[in-house]
């Protein structure tokens, strides 16, 4: 598809190479590297997923100065509301800073559907976001 935008909009032809998705690709490659089915991302917080749910929300959260304060609590209480949800299971990679971890852990920690775990490397996070149900 991106080729044929391309060509309609005048690109020619013998000069457009598709290469692929390096980010689709990647989701991809991580079964190949070892990264089995049902395998739980390091950091679950002593809990491991439910392997009878599919990994419902998945969350990153920059920590960007202009995200701290009420709009980032609006944020952790509309996931703590969707956790209430019995078919539910919410992933969140919490970045160190403290004005991301002072409320992440008031308003979500403890909750049985959220698993709050620390940043991952590459490869985990790809398989996380591979095992996510697309929203």
């Amino acid at each position: 598809m991106a080729a044929e935008n391309l060509r309609t909009d005048g690109v020619a032809p013998d000069s457009i190479h598709v290469t692929g998705n390096t980010g689709i690709d990647a989701v991809f490659v991580c079964p190949a590297m070892g990264l089995a089915e049902g395998t739980t991302p390091g950091g679950v917080s002593g809990r491991s997923l439910d392997p009878s749910k599919e990994v419902d929300r998945w969350v990153t959260a920059p920590p960007a100065a202009k995200s701290f304060g009420e709009s980032f609590e609006h944020i952790c209480r509309a996931l703590a509301e969707l956790a209430n949800r019995s078919d539910v299971q919410v992933v969140y990679p919490v970045h160190p800073n403290p004005n991301v971890q002072d409320p992440v852990q008031r308003l979500l920690a403890g909750h049985p559907n959220v698993h709050l775990i620390e940043p991952l490397s590459y490869v985990p996070f790809v398989d996380l976001m591979r095992r996510a149900v697309p929203c």
